[in-house]
């Protein structure tokens, strides 16, 4: 993967669907505005369970989207100050 770029695979074989377990850990630096939007990584297809989607909204929110309208958006201080974030999002299933 490019250096800059988000992972972003509608085939991905293999990967966790559905309630299946998962987690996802990155390092991001950003500079995002308010009113913006960056993915930050997603696959699977927009259906419900069959797509998962993290990114960032605005200069300090994280958006979790699982494709069936279930998103969930934290809110931070701020993200957007191009310093370096570790990020781990984890999913247990049903």
């Amino acid at each position: 993967m490019d250096y800059g770029a988000a992972i972003n695979d509608q085939g991905a074989a293999g990967v966790p669907v559905g309630t299946s377990d998962r987690t996802f850990e990155m390092w991001v630096r950003t500079s995002l505005g308010d009113g913006g939007a960056q993915n930050l990584v997603s696959y699977g297809t927009q259906s419900l369970g069959q797509y998962w989607q993290l990114m960032q909204i605005n200069a300090n929110q994280l958006k979790v989207s699982g494709g069936g309208g279930d998103d969930l958006t934290f809110t931070y201080p701020s993200i957007n100050n191009d310093t370096w974030r570790h990020v781990v999002v984890t999913y247990v299933g049903a």
